[in-house]
């Protein structure tokens, strides 16, 4: 775990809190499960195994045990690394689901991958509310408040009254419109986005129009933009995108970020820890999310250093000739590295 890590940690826990949570945190990156049953199993305490049950669940319902608290400092301190004051930072908003579980999470997305900023139970099933998502992005935007923020969404998340609201925040939004909605330009007649002849390769950017005749939202633009042929393929559809970012190019770019979150969904399920095996629910739930965001991101930073130094081929695949970017992201190198020292 990086220093500045364990150093904030000390000041907020107990020593034997701090050595509990350092304990899970390795085990997570070793058994690569968030499952209790798991990290009750191999938790190395010479007690009886009911004993580390009461213990571990003991140490989840601690109210030491905030995002707030524990890891917006360190997550601030992460981005005073990477940006300086004023930089545009891209956050993606993004909902999942299993069973009777569902979870709203904001992350902030670098690099094609996202780290989770807050997550939030929902409690029912389905797609969030307005109400819902104000409450998130009021408590994840806070460490973000020296930055220009950009708010990612897909086609479940933009509802105008979210784009009206985070403009009255002063944040900025790159939301995609489903294409049924209505679109009116300099009060002519309304138009519904798939009928404006969108096709593969095409891209345009409506200024300062009114959105859905239900609410009619004004003073935003609509980036529209649909991909090109790209090794033998063709996207399905094009995306529209209600904004207030200056030009075509600064939305379809920062939209583009929001592929990072999915990234991160992944890895927190089955491609890392497992999230779906958890059968906690309420205050438990979002403590061993937090350990889980402590581990993920400790875990991604450790990767990043590895990287620059020139030590991940030890650890992950080399990047393909064909390839972009790298074949494995920074949070495999940082997981697995664990696991190979």
């Amino acid at each position: 775990m990086p220093e500045f890590y364990q150093t904030h940690l000390r000041s907020c826990l107990s020593p034997a809190q701090f050595l509990l949570l350092l304990l899970v945190i390795q085990l997570l990156q070793a058994l690569k499960t968030i499952k209790l049953e798991f990290l009750v199993a191999n938790l190395p305490i010479p007690i009886q195994t009911e004993s580390r049950r009461r213990k571990l669940k003991r140490f989840l319902s601690l109210s030491e045990l905030s995002f707030e608290d524990l890891w917006h400092p360190i997550l601030v301190e992460q981005l005073h690394q990477t940006y300086a004051p004023g930089a545009r930072v891209y956050v993606a908003l993004d909902r999942t689901q299993w069973k009777q579980t569902n979870l709203l999470v904001l992350s902030w997305v670098e690099q094609r991958r996202a780290i989770p900023i807050y997550w939030i139970e929902l409690s029912h099933l389905g797609s969030s509310n307005f109400k819902e998502q104000k409450k998130l992005l009021l408590k994840a935007l806070r460490p973000l408040k020296e930055y220009k923020v950009v708010v990612l969404g897909d086609r479940e998340f933009c509802a105008v009254k979210l784009a009206r609201w985070l403009k009255c925040q002063g944040v900025y939004c790159c939301l995609r419109l489903r294409c049924h909605e209505y679109l009116q330009q300099f009060n002519g007649d309304w138009q519904q986005l798939k009928q404006l002849g969108l096709k593969p390769g095409m891209q345009t950017f409506f200024r300062g129009v009114n959105v859905t005749k239900t609410h009619q939202v004004g003073g935003f633009q609509v980036a529209a933009c649909w991909r090109g042929k790209y090794r033998g393929k063709v996207a399905k559809e094009g995306w529209f995108l209600l904004t207030n970012l200056s030009s075509l190019q600064a939305a379809t770019r920062a939209y583009a970020n929001r592929m990072g979150i999915e990234q991160m969904l992944r890895d927190c399920k089955r491609g890392g820890y497992h999230l779906e095996g958890t059968g906690l629910k309420g205050t438990r739930l979002i403590a061993l999310l937090l350990v889980m965001t402590l581990a993920y991101g400790s875990a991604t930073f450790v990767g990043q250093k590895l990287r620059q130094r020139g030590l991940a081929h030890y650890i992950a695949r080399p990047s393909q000739s064909q390839r972009s970017h790298p074949k494995h992201s920074n949070f495999y190198t940082g997981l697995y590295a664990f696991s190979w020292v």
